[in-house]
């Protein structure tokens, strides 16, 4: 058993060995479909990629000789194995969680979960895993040389299933199909694990290669050529003889696409056929001489190629064959004008001066050598005479089964040729334009008729120029004749002209701007198509524009070289690629190198045998007519990161961040291979702008520096280089939460507290107006105990006793008058008693009644006013009665019980803001005054104890400025200081 196990391992290193060294003959080079490379320059970590794998997202893993990369149509990440005895990676697979799995040279089998690398134990006993698998539930399977083991993904536990008992018997390769079965090749044959069970399908069949598609089992034998089919472990010999020519190949890998085409990737190329067996290409090999390893066909039908040492080839159509001095007998890749030659034969026009006869199937065949080692611009079959006439500094006229001129004429570097009738031609060059006569056999006609001949008249006749009229001696570029009008056009580098019978004259377009036309060719219903340098493509129908064409409506490129027209169809290039214009339905599509375009520089176009042919400076290119088809399948679209202040975070599907984490950055990832990169982003933040945000390719993030609080949905798409958008969107949900102090707690503190505030301002203005009625009242009070003070029975006893005592002295005249001044006192009084305030020429006035009154009652009262002169009496309000009772207090506790001469002196003046007022007396003073109310009780209570403190307390409640009273005690009297602030 070890023997041959040691065996199989030599042999397999050296069927490498084989593989990597050297190149098998192959079939001759020939047409090849358009394929673009990716190599080391590209980021492919080597150039020797063993296998592939597009996962269920979308990506493209590459196992190479550098390790395991993925690749997201823009650049390659690889994933290292930090436990890893080998670099190179194979065997790639998918679980059904989405990690992708793949086993080394050293056959160590790893897992990348979560974009970590991750070593899979073994079982035990195992030390080299052959082939492992996975089936569509949870179970993988493992082989060595002799046993299989099963292991549930979730428990990660190993169970022997198989095991071989034969001494030349070993396993040596399993796969898994859709029905949750493993089947297993020996060297002996074929067998089935399926629910526990291992059944043997085949002891006959020993398969080389092998492909399982859906529940199907494909096998096929290297040495005899058969591709087998097995279902319901039935055998069925599929398509006999057909793969014959590989028996002698060495085979890598097989594959069957979408359309049910077989593939073999050999040392020598890759084998293509379709699904009756009929060998794809004409049985040509697709990368001749190169060692391929394997192919996929991509979820937008795109095909991957891999090769051991050429990296890898990416197929975006089949039908779309390139012919180029590589790949066919071409001696030259640039092609610079075509011409067909009725239905039988294309005909190129080269840069060297010499016009081919091609034809898919030969290659290149006739050729007509002009003599002149310049570019041929121009070419034109004439039907009645089967001559072929090819412009290059000259003209040259060929029959069509002759390799040598006929006839050459001079030419003036030509650009076009067109006929007029069967002998006029219209010949546009790079220095003028001229009608010429262009068989000397027909030449003794008149050329044209009368009307040409009035306008452009013969110029010249001679063995080497024809007979020609000169139109315009100006660089021309192109021409076309209506013949169906006998008139022409031309375009040139005034503009587009028009030539007829009676003259000449310029088309303008609609908004009367020049057209200056490179290319000029007519539709079956007359309308003149001109393609323009940066103007697009114009259709004129009765001389006027009828239809304009540019990047605004949809062209790629306004450089419009080349057109082609069969019937309602326009092809024409645009220097961004080649459209397809319906007239009738306005439709356009564009045919550019997501779709096989090898290049933009197209010189000429054609439709020929239902064929689009495109002569570029790169090659031939060709195409059925009805290959170009919209890329229908929508893109893939990924959220990549989430950061916030460039701090990437954990990626989820919805996001609850505070206030201050508002610098958001959100990349993400498009995947649309085809597009090759020309595909579009469109994003927008639902709650912040509903208006679509439109991004290319490379631009794949989106900022947001200063998102304001709210609750909000990112939503983008990718859009395919077609306009087709990913079926769904990539969504996260993001809530911006509003600082403490805007949440709904904060809002029902600042609530509650602002209903606090009310409530106590409320309270507190409620009870300011309690307190302030209150004072009101006092005050009222306190003025209705003052003029109670001050109208006591006793003041107006003492009055009328005056008064009476006057009577009885029969002195009317006092009598009257000392009435009339008691009258005024109580008049005033009352009056002053509804006053808060009253001016101080009032308060003097009524003090001086009152003093005129208590003078008469008393002996030798001698009383003065003092005020200042600048004292402003009549603008200075105090409040009402406040001086009053000060003086009655001088009079009845100072004055009255001195003899001799009793003195009051009442002075006023005042010190900014403030009224001073000083009372001074030279009564008995405030302590004689006092002894005297202990001894006699019952008096007269002062007044200054009681009603007049608190009507002082009551007046300076919520004063900033306070009403002062500073009484002294001089050694002769007494002397009151009033200080009323103003």
């Amino acid at each position: 058993m070890e023997s041959i196990k040691n065996l199989v391992k030599v042999s397999k290193f050296c069927l490498v060995l084989l593989i990597s060294t050297f190149v098998l003959p192959c079939a001759l080079p020939a047409q090849q479909p358009y394929m673009w490379r990716l190599t080391d320059e590209d980021g492919l970590p080597s150039m020797t990629v063993y296998n592939l794998l597009q996962d269920s997202k979308g990506y493209m893993w590459f196992g190479t000789e550098a390790g395991l990369c993925r690749f997201d149509g823009r650049e390659f990440k690889l994933f290292a194995a930090p436990t890893a005895k080998s670099r190179s990676a194979t065997s790639l697979n998918e679980d059904k969680y989405g990690n992708v799995w793949f086993r080394n040279f050293a056959k160590q089998i790893f897992k990348i979960e979560k974009d970590k690398v991750h070593e899979i134990a073994l079982p035990a006993h195992v030390t080299d895993a052959l082939a492992y698998q996975f089936n569509l539930g949870d179970s993988l399977m493992l082989i060595d040389w002799t046993k299989v083991y099963v292991q549930s993904i979730p428990k990660k536990t190993w169970t022997k299933v198989a095991e071989i008992k034969s001494e030349n018997d070993i396993f040596w390769d399993i796969h898994s199909d859709k029905d949750n079965g493993f089947w297993l090749f020996s060297q002996k044959g074929i067998s089935k694990y399926k629910a526990g069970k291992l059944s043997i399908i085949s002891e006959t069949e020993h398969p080389q290669r092998f492909f399982v598609k859906d529940k199907k089992l494909y096998t096929f034998e290297d040495t005899r050529g058969r591709l087998l089919v097995w279902e319901q472990d039935q055998k069925q010999v599929l398509l006999p003889d057909a793969f014959t020519a590989l028996s002698k190949q060495i085979i890598h890998s097989m594959y069957i696409d979408k359309s049910q085409n077989y593939w073999f990737c050999t040392s020598v190329g890759v084998f293509g056929f379709d699904r009756a067996g009929k060998a794809l290409w004409a049985g040509k090999v697709l990368l001749p001489n190169i060692d391929v390893s394997r192919i996929l066909q991509d979820r937008e039908g795109v095909y991957w190629i891999t090769t051991l040492k050429e990296g890898i080839f990416v197929l975006p159509q089949l039908d779309i064959l390139l012919y180029n001095q590589l790949n066919s007998n071409l001696p030259t890749p640039v092609i610079n004008c075509m011409e067909t030659i009725g239905n039988k034969t294309l005909v190129l026009g080269l840069n060297n001066g010499v016009a081919y006869q091609f034809s898919a199937q030969k290659g290149v065949g006739l050729a007509y050598q002009t003599g002149q080692k310049q570019q041929i611009e121009t070419m034109y079959y004439h039907e009645i005479y089967q001559k072929l006439y090819v412009g290059v500094s000259n003209l040259s006229v060929f029959k069509i089964e002759s390799s040598v001129p006929i006839e050459q004429y001079s030419g003036g570097a030509l650009k076009k040729i067109a006929f007029l009738n069967n002998q006029d031609a219209v010949l546009a060059g790079g220095s003028e334009a001229r009608m010429a006569r262009v068989h000397p056999e027909i030449a003794k006609e008149p050329m044209l008729d009368k009307s040409w001949l009035k306008y452009y008249p013969l110029y010249t006749k001679s063995l080497n120029v024809p007979i020609y009229s000169q139109i315009i001696v100006k660089r021309t570029r192109s021409v076309c004749v209506d013949k169906a009008k006998q008139e022409f056009w031309i375009a040139s580098v005034d503009g587009l002209l028009l030539y007829q019978k009676n003259g000449v004259r310029e088309i303008f377009d609609h908004k009367g701007k020049s057209i200056f036309g490179i290319t000029i060719t007519q539709s079956e219903d007359g309308t003149i198509w001109v393609g323009t340098i940066e103007q697009g493509l114009y259709g004129l129908k009765d001389y006027k524009v009828v239809t304009h064409l540019d990047q605004s409506k949809g062209l790629a490129g306004n450089f419009c070289r080349a057109i082609s027209i069969e019937k309602n169809i326009l092809w024409f290039s645009t220097g961004k690629g080649i459209q397809r214009y319906d007239t009738q339905k306005g439709d356009l599509q564009l045919f550019n190198k997501q779709d096989g375009l090898h290049t933009y520089d197209v010189l000429d176009l054609k439709i020929w045998r239902d064929t689009l042919w495109v002569a570029t400076p790169k090659g031939l290119l060709s195409m059925h007519k009805d290959s170009l088809k919209t890329n229908q399948t929508p893109p893939l679209i990924y959220i990549q990161a989430f950061k916030i202040a460039e701090e990437p975070l954990k990626l989820n599907d919805t996001y609850t961040l505070p206030y201050h984490k508002n610098n958001l950055k959100i990349e993400f990832q498009g995947l649309a291979y085809r597009s090759r990169g020309e595909f579009k982003y469109k994003y927008r933040m639902l709650g912040l702008d509903s208006v679509w945000i439109f991004t290319n390719h490379a631009n794949g993030l989106a900022r947001y520096s200063s998102l304001p609080v709210g609750t909000y949905e990112f939503q983008v798409k990718a859009v395919n280089e077609d306009g087709i958008e990913s079926e769904g969107m990539a969504i996260i949900q993001i809530v911006i939460l509003p600082p403490w102090w805007q949440t709904w707690w904060a809002y029902m503190l600042w609530l509650g507290l602002l209903v606090g505030t009310l409530w106590l301002g409320f309270w507190w203005r409620l009870k300011r107006i309690q307190q302030k009625n209150k004072i009101e009242q006092d005050l009222r009070s306190s003025q209705l105990a003052t003029l109670k003070v001050q109208m006591n029975p006793h003041f107006i006893f003492n009055a009328l006793n005056s008064i009476q005592e006057f009577i009885w002295l029969n002195e009317k005249r006092l009598a009257n008058q000392y009435l009339g001044k008691f009258a005024d006192l109580m008049r005033l009084t009352l009056d002053m008693s509804n006053e808060k305030e009253v001016s101080l020429a009032d308060e003097i006035k009524v003090l001086k009644l009152y003093l005129e009154l208590e003078n008469v009652r008393f002996e030798n009262l001698a009383y003065q006013f003092e005020l200042a002169p600048d004292l402003p009496t009549e603008s200075i309000y105090i409040p009402s009665m406040l001086i009053q009772p000060y003086i009655e207090n001088a009079i009845k506790h100072g004055l009255l019980h001195i003899e001799g001469e009793r003195k009051l002196c009442i002075e006023m003046h005042q010190n900014n803001d403030f009224l001073i007022c000083n009372i001074q007396d030279n009564g008995i003073g405030r302590k004689r005054s006092q002894e005297i109310q202990k001894v006699h009780p019952k008096r007269h209570k002062s007044f200054a104890t009681s009603a007049t403190q608190k009507r002082l307390d009551l007046l300076n409640y919520g004063r900033q400025n306070r009403i002062l009273v500073n009484v002294l005690d001089l050694p002769n009297g007494t002397r009151v200081e009033l200080q009323i602030p103003i």
